[in-house]
């Protein structure tokens, strides 16, 4: 394997309020995007994207004073990670998601150092899932009104004799002894 060092230079941001205009975000991009070796450890990554439908740039976090969005897991969003190497057609070029078109990029170096919380190798069902979406499976329905939903974040501990009725039971009685928070103290982004 070789290893050398990534030359990815840091480019200025040149827009407005400190953005980058345009044409320097699109060479910021393709830069991240085309740095990725996969045989090179210290090579960056690629360029981390949430692509979203049609138009929605909506962020639903309860710690921002958003309430529950149809059951799912509070406070996450799903996001792929792109360079040359992955999410390519057959021609190599770039395959999008879902067939959406317009996405947020997000800041790579937050991302790998604070915001990525799980990973999964395709889609990780992360809106269904307790603990931010990163836990196990929630036992309720895709809804705000049940109390099972991934957005309560509430399940039992397992044992050989698991019930999931009877879990359920507990945590619609805010039984505290059965029920419990899945990760209570997991930090909200």
């Amino acid at each position: 394997m070789t290893t050398t060092t990534s030359t990815l230079a840091p480019l200025t941001p040149t827009g407005p309020d400190g953005q980058f205009s345009g044409p320097d975000a699109a060479e910021y991009l393709n830069m991240r995007y085309m740095a990725f070796d996969p045989d090179d450890d210290t090579s960056d990554l690629g360029v981390t994207v949430d692509m979203r439908p049609n138009g929605v740039f909506d962020f639903f976090c309860s710690t921002n004073g958003s309430s529950c969005f149809k059951g799912d897991a509070d406070c996450r969003v799903s996001a792929s990670l792109m360079n040359n190497r992955v999410m390519i057609t057959e021609e190599n070029r770039f395959a999008g998601i879902m067939s959406r078109t317009q996405g947020i990029v997000f800041n790579q170096t937050t991302v790998e150092t604070r915001l990525a919380k799980c990973s999964y190798v395709y889609d990780g069902a992360t809106d269904r899932r307790l603990n931010g979406g990163c836990g196990c499976g929630a036992l309720g329905q895709a809804e705000c009104s049940d109390i099972m939903s991934a957005y309560y974040d509430r399940d039992c501990a397992f044992s050989d004799t698991f019930d999931a009725n009877a879990c359920r039971e507990s945590c619609q009685a805010n039984d505290t002894a059965t029920c419990i928070q899945a990760n209570p103290t997991s930090e909200r982004v």
